[in-house]
């Protein structure tokens, strides 16, 4: 849908390319130059570099239901990187726009499943700044390749639905849901005598009077 609205259609067009100009005239070098390297380059490998060891921790502990999830997610860049290249070019509605082809960007992609997976595959209940840092950086990555002169807004928008997508796909089919941790502390327990005891007593008291009946 983003696809059809942004890409095929003039108006899309016209926001895509009003969008992309406020992008570069607000957010100047070096920031757009570094955040270009964080997208184009350092993002990606990073990802790989975090993603790999906490697979091989889920892979000991046998968690398979994030692994499952992981590798759903893992097929977001490949998607991207397929529609990209098998996608017709860009109509000419007049706008100022790339003629070929750029949606989605597979580097957004990347970026943004592996932050969803490390969310995935974290040892135990992911506490709030790994969730806050993984939408940061996936954020960073999507607009890192708009600053860079390597994608519009909409490309990488799409990529963000797409990894979107994938990540509900990856937790319908996997059951993964985010663990949760009770405080043993503070949580409501019950104590022998008083869970079962008093029915316990009343069917030893039962048995007891049908032994008695039986011997009469």
């Amino acid at each position: 849908m983003s696809y059809l609205v942004a890409v095929r259609s003039a108006q899309g067009q016209r926001l895509d390319s009003a969008t992309n100009s406020l992008l570069h005239n607000h957010i100047r070098p070096p920031i757009d130059t570094v955040l270009g390297e964080i997208a184009r380059d350092v993002g990606p490998v990073f990802g790989l570099v975090v993603v790999a060891p906490l697979a091989l921790v889920a892979a000991a502990r046998r968690r398979w239901g994030a692994l499952v999830a992981t590798t759903i997610v893992a097929m977001a860049p490949v998607i991207a990187w397929l529609l990209r290249r098998s996608g017709p070019d860009r109509p000419d509605f007049g706008i100022s726009l790339p003629s070929n082809n750029t949606y989605p960007s597979t580097h957004a992609a990347l970026i943004a499943s592996a932050c969803v997976a490390t969310v995935f595959l974290w040892p135990s209940r992911p506490p709030q700044v790994v969730l806050v840092v993984a939408a940061g950086v996936a954020g960073l990555g999507a607009l890192g390749n708009v600053v860079s002169y390597a994608h519009l807004p909409s490309d990488v928008l799409g990529s963000l639905l797409l990894v979107a997508g994938t990540t509900a796909i990856a937790m319908a089919i996997s059951g993964w849901r985010r663990p949760v941790i009770v405080d043993s502390a503070n949580a409501p327990h019950e104590t022998p005598s008083s869970v079962g005891g008093e029915e316990d007593g009343e069917r030893g008291s039962d048995a007891r009077r049908w032994s008695t009946e039986d011997e009469r």
